[in-house]
């Protein structure tokens, strides 16, 4: 699936093109960090894990979830691009990180489900209480360092049917947070629903070239090595 372009601006700057972009990551995107990096978990860890990827030290088993840490580490760094403008002005966009109520509560189960559960849909990772809130306090205080928030609820799926439940919820989530971007592995989810009430709901390998692309076409050199 092509990934979508940055936009071109056709006008001059208004304050909407320099607001910081929020970014929603799915359930199946937060979870991808501790699959990689253990527990407990610490940044110190994911910074580890970052290193072997850049590094090409990775198991091939992680190879998956390399795009869903990789994700995780651009919003962290907290900027999307810096524009340059012909009168020698620059601009920096941020990110910031926002979720809800419902998505931490969903990773906190996933998280804490036994491996070994026999309907496939009830298995997760296995992890301590303890350890998943300090994953998920982790999280929060990204949210809270970038400028992002975490909504409440949301009581209702949005757009389900066609949706599932759960994919309802998440879509609700980013519309109740008025994403730019949603991250999913959900191909399914992506194809339905590409471009939906004003938020690109992307696959995190999308969302890591769709932020390098931006971050070339607005002259800045990203920093973080992923």
């Amino acid at each position: 699936m092509p990934v979508p372009g940055p936009p071109r601006l056709t006008h001059a700057l208004v304050p909407a093109d320099l607001e910081p972009r929020r970014v929603v990551p799915d359930v199946n995107v937060l979870l991808d960090v501790p699959r990689l990096s253990g527990a407990p978990f610490s940044w110190a860890a994911f910074d580890a894990v970052t290193t072997a990827v850049r590094s090409n030290r990775l198991p091939a088993r992680g190879a998956l979830e390399v795009d869903g840490l990789r994700t995780v580490a651009i919003i962290r760094s907290g900027l999307f691009t810096r524009l340059h403008t012909s009168t020698g002005r620059t601009y920096e966009i941020r990110m910031a990180l926002y979720t809800s109520d419902h998505i931490l509560d969903t990773a906190f189960t996933k998280l804490t489900q036994s491996p070994n559960a026999r309907d496939p849909r009830d298995r997760g990772l296995g992890w301590t209480d303890a350890d998943a809130n300090d994953y998920l306090n982790a999280i929060e205080d990204v949210v809270g360092s970038s400028g992002g928030h975490v909504v409440p609820g949301p009581a209702y799926a949005q757009h389900a049917p066609p949706l599932d439940h759960e994919d309802g919820l998440v879509m609700a989530s980013a519309l109740a947070c008025d994403a730019h971007y949603l991250v999913t592995h959900d191909r399914s989810f992506i194809g339905e629903h590409a471009k939906y009430r004003g938020q690109v709901i992307v696959h995190p390998s999308q969302f890591v070239r769709l932020v390098q692309q931006q971050r070339r076409n607005g002259g800045v050199n990203p920093a973080i090595g992923l």
